[in-house]
C-alpha cells in the first residue's frame, strides 16, 4: 500500500513539474514576443519624431554652406569689380558699345568660383539734368552764346564787356525763349543797369543750344548766373560747356523748372578730353551655377 502511494505521489509531482515548465515556457515565448512588437513600436515612434529634426539639421547644414558661397562670391565681385574699375585700358578696350550685343567673357577662376564680364560703354553718358559732367570734345563745337571771363571782366560774344565786380561779385541772369526752333535771350544784372537782347539763329536749328563758359589767362573771377529756359521747347535741349574754370568759379543756378546740361572742367589742353560712362555688370559661377552677380558703372576719361 505504501508503495502504490508513494508512486501516486512521484506520478503526480512529476506531472506538476511538466505543467510547471511548460508554463514557464511559455511565458518565456510570450514575454519575447512582447518586447519585440513593442521594439518595433519604439524604433517608429523615434523616427517619426526625429524625422522632422534631421531634415532641419540637414537643410542648415545646406543653408549654411549656400551662405558661405554667397558671401564668398560677393566678397569676390567687389574685388573683381574695382579691379575692372581700376585699368582704364582694360574698359576700352573690352566694352561693348550696345548692350544687347554684349556677351559675357570669362575674366578668371578663383579657386571654385569663376568670374565673368560684360562691359557696356556710353559715350559721353548723361545720366540726370543738371548734373556736371566732363565734355567728350570742345574742338569744332559751334557755341551759339560765349562767355570769356578775363581778370575781372565778362565778354559777350566777344563784343560786349562788363565788370564781373561792383564791390561784391554782381549777380547776373540769362532768360533764354524760343518759338518755332528760333532762339533769342536776355541777359541782365539784378538791378538791370546791363542789359542784353539778342537773338541766337535766323534758321531753324535742330542741335541744342550750347553756351561756352571760358575763363582765360588763368583768371579765378566768380561769375554768379542765374538760368531760366522754362520758354523754349520741350524737346529742345540747352547746354553748357565750362572751360579751364580750375577752381570751379562759375556757379550756376536754375531759376527756372526746366532743366539744362552743364559739362563741367573741360580743358583747353585736352583736344580729345573725353567722357566714357561704362556699365559692368559681373557674375560668379561654381560648378557651372550662377550664384551671384554685380553691376555697377564707372566714368573715366581718355
Amino acid at each position: 500500500m505504501k508503495i502504490i502511494f508513494l508512486k501516486f505521489f512521484y506520478k503526480l509531482e512529476k506531472q506538476k513539474v511538466v505543467r510547471c515548465v511548460c508554463f514557464f515556457t511559455k511565458k518565456i515565448k510570450s514575454k519575447k514576443a512582447v518586447t519585440l512588437i513593442e521594439l518595433i513600436i519604439a524604433l517608429s515612434i523615434l523616427a517619426i519624431v526625429a524625422a522632422p529634426f534631421l531634415m532641419t539639421f540637414l537643410s542648415s547644414t545646406r543653408n549654411n554652406a549656400f551662405s558661405r558661397e554667397v558671401i564668398d562670391s560677393t566678397v569676390l565681385a567687389q574685388k573683381v569689380m574695382e579691379e575692372i574699375k581700376s585699368r582704364p585700358l582694360f574698359l576700352s578696350q573690352q566694352a561693348y558699345s550696345d548692350n544687347q550685343t554684349a556677351e559675357y567673357k570669362e575674366y578668371d577662376i578663383y579657386e571654385d568660383y569663376k568670374i565673368k564680364y560684360k562691359i557696356v560703354m556710353k559715350e559721353g553718358g548723361l545720366l540726370e539734368d543738371n548734373q556736371e559732367y566732363e565734355f567728350l570734345s570742345i574742338e569744332e563745337k559751334e557755341f551759339d552764346i560765349i562767355f570769356i571771363i578775363d581778370s575781372g571782366n565778362l565778354i559777350l560774344n566777344h563784343e560786349e564787356n562788363f565788370n564781373l565786380y561792383d564791390g561784391d561779385p554782381l549777380e547776373f541772369f540769362l532768360e533764354i525763349s524760343e518759338e518755332q526752333s528760333i532762339f533769342s535771350y536776355e541777359f541782365f544784372d539784378i538791378d538791370e543797369t546791363i542789359y542784353y537782347s539778342q537773338n541766337v539763329n535766323t534758321e531753324i536749328m535742330t542741335r541744342p543750344l550750347r553756351i561756352k563758359v571760358h575763363y582765360v589767362n588763368y583768371s579765378v573771377d566768380l561769375f554768379r548766373l542765374n538760368v531760366d529756359i522754362d520758354n523754349i521747347g520741350d524737346n529742345n535741349q540747352v547746354k553748357f560747356y565750362v572751360l579751364d574754370d580750375i577752381n570751379n568759379m562759375f556757379l550756376v543756378n536754375n531759376s527756372g523748372k526746366k532743366s539744362f546740361y552743364k559739362f563741367n572742367r573741360i580743358s583747353s589742353q585736352h583736344v580729345e578730353y573725353t567722357n566714357v560712362l561704362y556699365k559692368i555688370n559681373l557674375i560668379v559661377e561654381k560648378d557651372n551655377e550662377m550664384i551671384n552677380q554685380l553691376e555697377s558703372y564707372v566714368k573715366k576719361n581718355r
